[in-house]
């Protein structure tokens, strides 16, 4: 009897262990996601003031760019001179 309960211990232990384990990955996954959303918005904004209104079909593209592509992307936007210049970036930087 005290082994089946010392399992239990164990056991609700462990499951513990990992609830923690699971709600700190989900934790970075989110941080992660809210500052590839951030770098996001920023370069969007840097686009239109740099090269006018961008398309929505590419600002869908940039939402899979990574949190790198996107810091890429913010150097190489200082450069562009139209929406062309956009594209052609994305095409060659692109998964």
């Amino acid at each position: 009897e005290v082994r089946e309960e010392v399992k239990e211990e164990v056991r609700e232990e462990v499951k513990e262990e990992v609830r923690e384990e699971v709600k700190e990955e989900v934790r970075e996954e989110v941080k992660e996601e809210a500052k590839q959303e951030e770098a996001r918005q920023l370069i969007v904004r840097q686009l239109e003031r740099r090269i006018g209104r961008v398309d929505r079909q590419l600002q869908e593209r940039m939402t899979r760019l990574s949190v790198a592509q996107l810091e890429n992307l913010a150097l190489a936007l200082l450069d562009f001179s139209d929406e062309s210049d956009l594209l052609t970036w994305l095409q060659e930087n692109s998964n």
